[in-house]
């Protein structure tokens, strides 16, 4: 009577994982499949199977930059956050967002949040380090590039 009770189990279990990883996979193709054609309803449907999943988010958002509405793109951006708080790439994203929205305080302190006082920004992918920093915070915003691994400096006027 005990292992048929563990067999039980064990079977809905296996059910409820096929069930989960079926919803992520749904969220993931719709996620790409989104951002292939730029259509809002589709990373709509891509959030509503896993509205848990930032990436779900992250694709919207990127869907809501390419349309020219930073706004959405921003609010999707920081429920992505609230998801996955440690995620340096969206925080700059969402700093590239609340610029392009005006807002040059609110995109500073987004992108100065990946650096938690280190001089260089953490990488995940083992892409280029970036040191980011104010200067004359009211006319410029420059970006410094580590010169051995990246080739470019960028400054832009805000």
């Amino acid at each position: 009577m005990l292992f048929r009770g563990y067999l039980v189990l064990a079977i809905a279990l296996c059910l409820f994982l096929i069930q989960v990883s079926a919803r992520f996979g749904m969220s993931r193709m719709f996620a790409r499949y989104a951002l292939a054609t730029n259509s809002v309803e589709v990373a709509d449907t891509a959030v509503q199977f896993a509205p848990s999943d930032p990436e779900t988010h992250r694709a919207r958002a990127a869907v809501f930059n390419r349309q020219q509405r930073p706004a959405e793109a921003a609010q999707s951006l920081e429920t992505a956050l609230t998801l996955r708080y440690r995620d340096d790439y969206l925080w700059i994203e969402l700093g590239n967002t609340r610029e392009e929205l005006g807002d040059t305080q609110g995109a500073l302190a987004a992108m100065d949040r990946p650096y938690d006082g280190r001089r260089t920004m953490p990488t995940h992918t083992g892409s280029a380090a970036i040191s980011c920093y104010a200067w004359d915070a009211q006319t410029k915003l420059s970006l410094s590039c580590e010169p051995r691994r990246l080739r470019t400096l960028v400054t832009r006027r805000i």
